[in-house]
């Protein structure tokens, strides 16, 4: 197994918290948090960066052809989520691609690891008998590009050649759930580490 890590964003172009933590900022620790954690349990891990002077979706195209050519069996994008109408939102997601079976299991076992180790309960939203809440699937009805704003950063999903989800461990417009993830990167990092490990357990 071999796990690409991809940093959300770049540095001042993603979301910022309560308390003004960027989210690439934020995310740079969790990731090479995760490296060490995934070395420690004999995994390896490439941590990737998003091209800046590129567009999204040519730099989601760019990173899954370097994913795919590293030979990486899986993958992350971490991110947290924001909203920016108010405190009220709330909850974690591992988002995958709907189309993608093992993607849609990675995302379960992230979030059955995840939940076992944060007071944070999973985002409400459409769940299906037998599917684990806080698995969310990135879903349109056809692959639209006047549609942007539903897709959810769905491309580096859609565009790797493995299984791959989007972190979303919850808002960091939430004082409550920033408060238990802001200084917190090393339990995150090892949430998502054994969301790893019980994937690759489960089905690998």
């Amino acid at each position: 197994m071999k796990v690409a890590i991809v940093i959300g964003h770049n540095e001042n172009t993603g979301a910022r918290s309560v308390t003004g933590v960027d989210e690439w900022v934020w995310n740079r620790k969790v990731a090479q948090l995760l490296a060490v954690n995934l070395k420690r349990l004999g995994i390896e891990s490439v941590i990737y960066l998003r091209d800046p002077d590129l567009v999204y979706t040519a730099a989601m195209k760019k990173l899954a052809r370097q994913i795919k050519a590293d030979r990486c069996t899986v993958g992350v994008d971490l991110h947290f989520n924001y909203y920016k109408r108010g405190h009220s939102a709330n909850g974690f997601e591992f988002l995958y691609w709907w189309a993608s079976r093992s993607s849609r299991k990675m995302a379960q076992c992230f979030a059955k690891e995840f939940g076992n180790i944060f007071d944070i309960l999973p985002r409400k939203g459409r769940w299906f008998s037998g599917w684990v809440a806080g698995a969310k699937m990135l879903w349109l009805r056809s692959w639209n590009k006047r549609k942007a704003d539903q897709r959810r950063g769905a491309e580096i999903c859609y565009y790797t050649h493995c299984p791959f989800i989007i972190c979303e461990p919850g808002f960091a417009s939430n004082y409550d759930e920033w408060d238990k993830l802001e200084m917190n990167h090393k339990e995150v990092a090892e949430a998502y580490a054994m969301g790893v490990m019980r994937f690759k357990n489960l089905y690998l």
